[in-house]
């Protein structure tokens, strides 16, 4: 994935933060975060009344440590950020 062309000259990427038994995820997040990469960072969030799902950017590895479990143990940024 991370010498993909598209993944190459992409500045906005949106993925998936993966759950157990799914395809992990998080080294190409962090690929994504890192600060020589130029690229920004999106994963879903599910408002919790409404089910309705929003990309959401996560700018860093701090932002990305500091997710939350949702209620399906998903991890999801914080809407408010930092």
């Amino acid at each position: 994935v991370l010498t993909h062309p598209l993944f190459q000259k992409s500045c906005r990427i949106g993925i998936y933060v993966h759950m157990a038994k799914e395809l992990p995820t998080d080294k190409i997040i962090q690929a994504i975060l890192h600060p020589s990469s130029g690229k920004m960072c999106f994963v879903p969030k599910i408002d919790p009344v409404t089910e309705e799902m929003k990309m959401l950017r996560i700018r860093d590895q701090e932002d990305f440590i500091h997710m939350k479990a949702n209620d399906w143990n998903i991890l999801e940024p914080s809407e408010e950020g930092r």
